[in-house]
């Protein structure tokens, strides 16, 4: 039984795959309006940044106002060190023209070990970001001349920890055209000189975030290999987190990354919305990657009629009857919740005989669901449909299921 199950599923989502059409940058506000409980607003919002870039991440606001910041270039979650950095006091920013760039992990404990690479930028009047650990006397050091005016410079710590930051480090030393000093690789402070530096167009530091504008003497082919790479391994990584890294790497590096930030009146209703914003995200980007099908229940119901209805196996004649079944469940509960009766909205659809054609709640009307904007991403649909049969059948191969009961709080 378990086994025709998993088969016919799969033909079901072989069909699924089929029926599944491309992403139009109109249906992009469709997809992330119905995501955000039908929020036009707000899906015309996320749609919009998804127009400009390809990752788009969410974020609380610190105002009651939600609006889109997207960031063209590379983007390090850390901001300055220290207050001395700033060079503008009205939006506290650090903003460095052409500047120099150090990446470092290995810790430097005084301005004097570096000097190699700091005097040539002194001697032609630039300015560096240093990315590294700075030892709290080296940093004292350097806000004292930066204070000064003897240099012009910034300091970050470096981004992420562990094998994440590794990895960020090295992407920036590619983009930059810096070398990358680090302990693992048994590299010490002695080596540091001026030709190890990268270069940068333009550097945007504020207290939590650094922007790197990329330099034009960039090697892009050197840029365009280790895109061929990092994509390739996003192909062959198995865990969604390491995916999910590797897409951010790759959005940091090629085209920008738009930050949606939600705001509210409340802490309650932030976090409501936060949620809303957020799986309406994840809807569009998953809509984006494998394209998206009707809604409504409409392309499950759809699949059920592509199955095969009969067989002499009676074990395989029962797996049919159960996933004909339970495939035009969504339809029914969607019908059933909006207090109609299922049976009456569904005879004009199967009357009509077309895929994809259903009932609009919200409009009242028949037609083909995705020109009504009535659309789910085909991801979601075919994941929700493995999951379900997944639980079912390990179900349905055990003898005994132990789960925690619910408990009501007035419950003694």
């Amino acid at each position: 039984m378990i086994r025709h199950i998993n088969d016919i599923t799969d033909g079901v989502l072989t069909y699924l795959d089929k029926k599944s059409k491309k992403v139009t940058k109109k249906l992009l506000s469709d997809v992330a309006s119905i995501s955000a409980n039908n929020d036009r607003d707000l899906g015309e919002l996320i749609a919009d940044a998804f127009r400009q870039v390809n990752v788009v991440t969410v974020d609380n606001s610190a105002t009651p106002i939600t609006y889109t910041d997207i960031i063209h270039g590379m983007k390090i979650d850390r901001g300055w060190s220290s207050k001395y950095f700033v060079t503008n006091e009205e939006t506290e920013e650090c903003v460095l023209e052409n500047p120099f760039v150090l990446l470092s992990d290995v810790e430097i404990n005084n301005l004097q070990a570096i000097e190699g690479a700091l005097m040539p930028v002194i001697k032609q009047g630039r300015s560096i970001l240093i990315i590294g650990n700075l030892s709290p006397n080296a940093l004292n050091a350097l806000n004292l001349n930066v204070a000064k005016k003897n240099i012009k410079a910034c300091h970050i710590q470096p981004p992420s920890m562990g094998w994440r930051k590794a990895d960020l480090m090295k992407d920036l030393s590619i983009v930059l055209g810096a070398r990358y000093y680090s302990d693992s690789t048994g590299d010490d402070l002695s080596l540091i000189d001026f030709d190890g530096l990268g270069r940068a167009a333009k550097i945007i530091v504020n207290k939590d975030r650094t922007i790197i504008m990329r330099h034009e003497a960039t090697d892009d082919e050197a840029i365009n290999e280790h895109l061929s790479a990092l994509k390739s391994k996003h192909l062959e990584s198995k865990t969604q987190y390491e995916k999910e890294f590797l897409q951010e790497r790759i959005a940091n590096i090629d085209g920008g990354v738009g930050v949606i930030y939600v705001g509210a009146n409340s802490d309650i209703e932030q976090k409501e919305k936060y949620d809303r914003v957020d799986d309406a995200v994840r809807a569009v980007a998953a809509a984006i990657e494998e394209g998206i099908l009707p809604g409504g229940g409409i392309a499950l119901a759809n699949a059920s009629e592509s199955i095969e209805d009969k067989s002499d196996d009676l074990n395989r004649q029962a797996a049919i009857d159960i996933l004909k079944t339970a495939l035009v469940v969504p339809f029914s509960t969607i019908m059933e919740n909006a207090g109609l009766d299922k049976v009456e909205v569904a005879q004009p659809i199967i009357n009509s005989g077309l895929d994809g054609y259903g009932y609009d709640l919200k409009n009242e009307k028949y037609g083909d669901m995705i020109k009504m904007g009535v659309i789910d991403p085909a991801k979601v649909t075919k994941n929700a449909l493995k999951n379900a049969v997944s639980v079912a059948t390990t179900i349905l191969s055990t003898q005994v299921v132990i789960t925690n009961m619910r408990q009501d709080e007035g419950d003694k």
